[in-house]
């Protein structure tokens, strides 16, 4: 039996067992529906249409996709291939939040570019190769704990400009781990579900910054928009950040990046600066404690953080098919899990999105695979090992391509 054949049997287990527990969207007769098959071309199935649950269940255990996926719109006739036929009614809008767009320190340790020539590891990016001058390179991106729990921090900050900028209520948002590397956020309301593109992008412009010009925030005194801790909006998420900044330790100022002249400030001025950045800033009385250049770069450091980096062609995209929640993710065996803004807190992938039975163990021959922290146990990093290990443990590395079942 080869790899793909293993994943497939392994997959079939799962949707006969669990398919019942699919939460099909809502509407699901006006949706299309795509699905990944197990095959090397990885080309997507799709324009496919289910008139009712049953069907939609019974077509995943009989086919068994590697991937599924439903599309964020709303179709008349979602089985019609030419979009033009559909008939277009309307679509959620939908955010995604993964960690590829987080720049967490982690990343330095666990992410490597491969040369294909001659094998060399760089924990760096390059274009080529520095042994060989390749430029044949792969670039493999692994999750941890902490780029994780980035990506869930980045939600929560995007679930709050919901309530306090929106107004809109949680039963209108659904939160789904992607099974891999980060969330998607649904908005299944009436007065977004007409918007066109343009008016997604303004959604996504405000909720990125893009565009924001940072001197109309109290750069100087003639500016009439101030920064406050107590506002909505970018005044008071600005303000907020540079409270939270300015409580960080040095080596945390270091680890986000900033100048050491400023964190020397930061550390010096630390009351006086929260006093300031507890109400009302004016950019003046701050330029006068810590220079014209701190400021600057304290603000600009606040926007990064106030800013989400949710991916901008997602939320535009009024055709777009995202992953149907609790079936699997072909790149990982880890569950796609539909969540409430409650249980998101204390959610975490690597223990909760596991699918297989952890007592069972599988013998697996790992060629080069990196550590990875599965329900509370570390794995890894392997080479040229042949192991038994609990089955989702090697499914995710099976999924990878790091190992191959024995």
């Amino acid at each position: 039996m080869n790899v793909l054949d293993f994943i497939r049997e392994k997959f079939r287990e799962y949707y006969l067992d669990n398919a019942e527990k699919i939460k099909a969207p809502t509407q699901l007769e006006k949706r299309e529906f795509g699905f990944i098959p197990f095959r090397k071309e990885k080309t997507m199935i799709r324009h496919r249409g289910f008139e009712n649950k049953k069907k939609l269940i019974d077509f995943l255990k009989t086919f068994v996709p590697s991937d599924a996926y439903y599309s964020s719109a709303y179709y008349q006739k979602p089985s019609e291939e030419k979009m033009v036929e559909k008939g277009w009614i309307g679509a959620d809008l939908i955010f995604d939040i993964d960690c590829d767009h987080i720049q967490t320190l982690c990343k330095r340790k666990h992410d490597r570019w491969i040369c294909l020539n001659c094998g060399k590891i760089f924990d760096f990016e390059v274009e080529k190769c520095l042994d060989c001058g390749s430029e044949k390179i792969d670039e493999e991106k692994w999750v941890c704990e902490e780029c994780l729990t980035a990506a869930k921090n980045e939600v929560l900050k995007l679930l709050k400009i919901f309530e306090e900028d929106f107004g809109i209520d949680e039963k209108h948002i659904q939160i789904v781990f992607s099974g891999h590397r980060g969330y998607h956020v649904h908005l299944e309301h009436k007065m977004f579900n007409q918007f066109g593109v343009d008016e997604r992008k303004e959604i996504v412009d405000y909720i990125t910054g893009a565009g924001l010009n940072l001197k109309i925030y109290s750069l100087r005194k003639k500016y009439s928009v101030g920064l406050d801790v107590s506002k909505t909006g970018w005044s008071g998420r600005l303000a907020r950040a540079l409270y939270d900044l300015t409580l960080k330790k040095p080596e945390e100022l270091v680890g986000i990046g900033l100048k050491e002249k400023t964190i020397k400030k930061i550390s010096e001025k630390r009351e006086q600066l929260l006093n300031l950045f507890s109400s009302t800033i004016d950019g003046k009385d701050v330029v006068k404690l810590v220079g014209k250049n701190v400021w600057r770069e304290l603000l600009e450091k606040a926007f990064e953080v106030a800013s989400i980096p949710i991916d901008t062609v997602v939320t535009t995209d009024i055709h777009r098919l995202i992953r149907l929640p609790n079936t699997l993710h072909g790149k990982t065996g880890f569950r796609v899990i539909p969540l409430t803004v409650n249980s998101l807190y204390d959610f975490n992938p690597l223990n909760d999105a596991l699918t297989f039975n952890q007592d069972e163990k599988i013998r697996v021959k790992i060629k080069n695979a990196q550590k990875i922290k599965i329900d509370g146990v570390d794995y890894g990093p392997y080479k040229e090992e042949i192991l038994s290990l609990p089955v989702s443990v090697a499914m995710f590395y099976i999924c990878r391509g790091k190992a191959t079942p024995i």
